[in-house]
This record gives structure tokens, sequence and C-alpha cells, in this order.
């Protein structure tokens, strides 16, 4: 038997009848073929996920392990085969690195090791922009900051390379401005020469700049707490949050900004499709999509993934023995 996603409908009754109306979809079973959404005519679609924490497999978990970039990555090369002419961009709200340490405030070796395949491995699968979470920072003591990498408030104090403050990707014919903010994590673990700015002030700031540059304005926050609240009242127009959230939460729309959180390990994947009328969101559907074992992996990051085991493997024997 066919098991149909289960679907349900946010509206908020605060709102004016012309209010954007938003429809979340949970996708839990099927082929590859059967979970990709049916042409919509959606104007842009914005898949989302996050805190990998270094790992590029599965999440682990003892019963039905999801995730992996090798999944998502089948994933996306299946619903561009099926749907080619919409625009799409891949976003990661942040903690896709290890920030795992030893005896010292030093990354453990077998944290390197995942954190560098981890790297290569975002680039190979086209995710266009990453947030700076406070568990990223540590290895950019150990490495340089790879392509795509935002944040508004974690800034160099020297004249070192930063994060950028923000992207501008032209996806289709429109321009959508992507940043992202994180909180501060534990002093020890943060490289020396990084400050950590107010986040909501750090975005209310690059908001002039965003809406002159671009059509959309997207925030990538992970684990502000009580700050979220602030950042609901400033002029965006999308926040994908993530904060371990392990449970299907419902968007949100809060002062015409659509507010989504991410699946903790992208356990599912997030697919946001928006309908624009002049220059707004009109519509959305919130899907989130298993990525269980029925959902093809691409052979290429498949094979990193497995180097990436057998280096982070090696590397825990030369620290702790067999």
């Amino acid at each position: 038997m066919k098991l149909l996603p289960v679907i349900s409908l946010l509206f908020v009754s605060s709102l004016p009848a012309s209010a954007v109306e938003v429809e979340s979809q949970s996708v839990r079973s099927g082929s590859v073929k059967a979970r990709i959404a049916p042409a919509d005519g959606a104007d842009l679609v914005i898949f989302y996920g996050g805190e990998q924490e270094g790992e590029l497999g599965v999440c682990g978990c003892d019963v039905n392990p999801r995730g992996s970039l090798a999944r998502v990555d089948g994933y996306l090369r299946a619903a561009a085969k099926a749907d080619p002419d919409t625009p799409r961009l891949l976003v990661n709200a942040g903690a896709w690195l290890s920030n795992t340490i030893g005896d010292t405030t030093d990354l453990r070796l077998d944290a390197q090791a995942a954190n560098r395949r981890m790297t290569e491995a975002v680039e190979l699968a086209g995710w266009n922009v990453l947030n700076v979470g406070y568990r990223d920072m540590p290895w950019f003591r150990e490495a340089a900051l790879p392509a795509g990498v935002v944040s508004a408030n974690v800034r160099p104090i020297d004249d070192s390379e930063g994060p950028a403050t923000y992207v501008v990707e032209t996806v289709g014919s429109y321009r959508v401005a992507i940043t992202g903010v994180s909180r501060k994590g534990m002093n020890f673990l943060q490289p020396e020469n990084y400050r950590y700015d107010d986040p909501v002030a750090s975005i209310e700031a690059l908001l002039p700049e965003m809406h002159a540059s671009a059509d959309l304005v997207v925030v990538l926050a992970y684990d502000l707490g009580k700050s979220m609240n602030e950042l609901a009242k400033l002029d965006i127009d999308v926040v994908i949050e993530a904060g371990e959230y392990k449970e299907q939460h419902e968007p949100i729309l809060d002062n015409d900004t659509l507010w989504v959180r991410s699946r903790w390990r992208t356990e599912r994947l997030g697919e946001l499709r928006l309908f624009i009328e002049d220059g707004q969101i009109a519509s959305a559907v919130d899907r989130m999509i298993d990525m269980d074992g029925d959902i093809p992996a691409s052979p290429q990051l498949r094979r990193l993934e497995k180097r990436a085991r057998a280096e982070i493997d090696q590397a825990l024997k030369d620290a702790y023995g067999s």
C-alpha cells in the first residue's frame, strides 16, 4: 500500500485575508520519484539542512538511520531531472563541521579528518551558502574558509580573511541575498582572531544594503535562543533556523517573515517552495523529506563518505590505539 504524504495547513488568524498562505508537507515514505514535488509553478525553491557536525554519512540512529550528504545529493539530482526549469538554492543553517576536542583545546585528529572531507563534500555537492555556527569555528584555526560561508556577526578582528557578511545568489530571474548569524560558543573553543557581534544588531545593520541588492532576503540562524524573538521584528523575508530540532515543526509567519526550522543532522531535507507576486512571497509550501534508505545516494559522494570514514577510523587508531 502506498502511503501518501501527511499534509497540514497553517494559517495565522491575526493576519488579513490577503496574507501569505503557508502549507506544510511531511513526506516520509515512497520511492524518490514519489517524494519529488509535482510541477506546481514555484518561482524559487530553497533546499535547506544543517548540523552534520562533520558527519558525511547517516545519523547513526539505531532504527532507520537517515541523512547523509550523498542521499541529499541523490534527491536533488532526481528533483532537478524531474523539474529542470525551477530555480533552486541549497543552504546550510550551521554546525556542519565537527568541534570535537581532545585533551587540549585543539581539535581531535578524527575531527580534523572529518572536517577536511566535509569541506570537500559541501563544495562537491554544490551547497550554495553555509552559515558559520559557533560549532564550526574551531576548524577555522586549522584551515582556510571554504567557498560560500557567511556570517553577519562572526567577524575577524584583524585583517585576516573572514566569512562574507552576506552573498547575493542569482537564481532564475530572482536575486536572493543570504546571510547568517550564530550565538557565541565557549570561549576556549573560539579562534582568538574572531569576535561575536550582537546577532540581531548585525542583521539590522545589513538589511538596507541587502534589500537594495536583492529581491528576497534570507537569514540562516544557528542556535540563537531568545534572540530569535528580536530577529522576528526585522524586515526579513525568510528565516531558516537550526538548533537541534528533532521533531516536525510547522512553518511560522510572523510580521511577514516566513520562518522554518531545519531538522537535526538533515535527517529530513527541507524544501521551501516559494510563489512570488509583485516582488513579495504570496504563498509557500514547506516540505520535509525523509532522507532514508529509499533515497538513492550519489555515487561520488558515497565514495567520499567511505574515504572519510576510513581516515577518521585511522585517526582514532593513531590517537588511542586499536
